[in-house]
């Protein structure tokens, strides 16, 4: 029985599509995305497809507080064209989308 949960999650998650990106993103998101080297698909995401996506605006996450090796790993803003600003601003947005996709 447990099983069958599983194969059903493993289903949702790769196959079942449910979130526009489109509704919640306005040109200027778009247009930053794109500085950061992601393109947006114009379709219906999967879970598993908004979480790549998800993880690659995360890439550029940088806090003052994060550890060394943290901050290693954190890819540099500089030659993207991107300010700290307007990313802070894109992320906020996206992490609102982010808490959408996983409860509705």
């Amino acid at each position: 029985m447990k099983n069958f949960y599983y194969n059903k999650w493993i289903e949702s998650y790769y196959v079942d599509e449910f979130l526009d990106l489109n509704n919640f993103l306005d040109t200027k998101d778009i247009m930053i995305i794109n500085k950061l080297g992601i393109n947006i698909k114009n379709k219906l995401y999967t879970d598993y497809e908004f979480d790549v996506f998800y993880e690659g605006i995360l890439e550029y996450y940088y806090d003052k507080y994060m550890s060394d090796e943290e901050k290693k790993m954190s890819k540099s803003l500089r030659r993207t064209g991107v300010s700290r600003l307007e990313y802070n601003q894109l992320l906020d947005k996206i992490n609102y989308v982010y808490e959408y996709a996983k409860c509705c």
